[in-house]
């Protein structure tokens, strides 16, 4: 009797922390990225739809499933299989991207206020594969998103684009 009572609370004990560690036997990789800012502040980006299970990283070795919410910072790369994309939000004077299947960008620079006073802001992204589609109903006057692929560096002004990483940019 006294071991059963005794065996109830360890038992218990045991299956929590079972289900606060990571991958039994692993480590856990490193959180998506270092992001200090909140979302929305031009500064980060926030992930708002996702279809199957994108990943994050900030070294390109260790990468973590992104989940709806996730904060991403400048230096996180994203990367999408064939059956997942994702949808981000960059702040109110940025686009909305959606990184389609098979793809892999870096959020290489995100900085500046970018709000309604004028203030200064920039997104500078890296496709290196796949499709990423933009959509920028309304960008501020001192506000730029820059797209960098193995064609070029393309400035997005108001409108939506579809930019594959080994071809032209197209506004649509």
């Amino acid at each position: 009797m006294k071991l059963a009572s005794f065996a109830a609370p360890v038992l218990c004990l045991l299956m929590l922390s079972a289900c606060q560690s990571p991958q039994s036997g692993k480590s856990a990789a490193p959180a998506p990225g270092p992001a200090t800012g909140l979302p929305g502040d031009n500064t980060t980006a926030e992930a708002r739809a996702i279809t199957g299970a994108p990943e994050a990283s900030t070294d390109r070795i260790n990468w973590t499933r992104v989940k709806i919410g996730d904060v991403l910072a400048a230096g996180t790369s994203l990367r999408t299989s064939g059956d997942a994309s994702m949808e981000l939000f960059l702040g109110v004077q940025h686009p909305f991207l959606r990184l389609a299947e098979n793809s892999l960008m870096t959020l290489e620079e995100m900085r500046g206020a970018g709000s309604a006073d004028g203030a200064p802001s920039l997104s500078r992204l890296r496709l290196y594969q796949g499709t990423l589609l933009a959509n920028w109903p309304n960008p501020g006057p001192h506000s730029r998103c820059e797209v960098v692929t193995q064609r070029g560096k393309f400035a997005l002004t108001a409108g939506s684009y579809l930019i594959p990483a080994d071809g032209k940019a197209i506004k649509r």
